[in-house]
């Protein structure tokens, strides 16, 4: 890890998406470290999440997912505030991308491997909860404002959309980004 990994820092949340108040911070370095070595719990959890996901059984999944921290690494917000663009206080630089659908885990795999080798900006690639989607943090201009952080993500958008699972859903600052589990993160 660099040391500008543990000067970045942004809100975690409680497991239920709908506890939506900041419990606290923590630094790009701790997230990296959660994602690749979370307490055991968690791992029984995720793999939970990727049988549900097996079994196309997309109730069960949304409900055990909603047990997983999360995370809005695009900004700022006070601890113990409300997840909402309101209370936005700054922002970190970086941005989430999520590829979705993807037919097979291996193909998961080495969309995650393309991301990380071919995309500087690329800070982090991983699998996601289910085993068959891929999350990606990148680092951008720091955007002054959420106008600017629209106009970052349109350019960012445009480089990405061209890979087929790419949902554009990552537009929203902040989108909940759940705890995962990849030991080669």
């Amino acid at each position: 890890m660099t040391k500008s990994n543990s000067l970045i820092k942004f809100p975690y949340y409680k497991g239920h998406i709908k506890l939506t108040h900041s419990e606290g911070l923590v630094s790009l370095e701790q997230f990296i470290r959660a994602h690749k070595n979370p307490i055991q719990e968690t791992r029984l959890l995720i793999e939970q999440i990727k049988k549900a996901s097996e079994l196309n059984d997309l109730k069960a999944k949304r409900i055990l997912k909603q047990n997983l921290f999360t995370f809005t690494p695009a900004v700022k917000i006070e601890v113990g505030v409300g997840r909402k663009y309101d209370n936005i206080v700054g922002w970190t630089g970086l941005m989430q991308l999520d590829f979705d659908k993807i037919e097979t885990a291996a193909k998961a795999h080495d969309l995650k491997e393309y991301l990380f080798t071919t995309y500087q900006c690329v800070i982090c690639s991983y699998m996601s909860p289910s085993g068959k989607g891929v999350k990606a943090l990148i680092k951008t201009t720091v955007p002054r404002n959420i106008e600017h952080y629209r106009a970052i993500y349109k350019t960012i958008q445009k480089e990405f959309e061209s890979i087929s699972y790419f949902d554009p859903a990552t537009k929203n600052a902040v989108l909940p980004l759940f705890l995962s589990y990849d030991e080669d993160i």
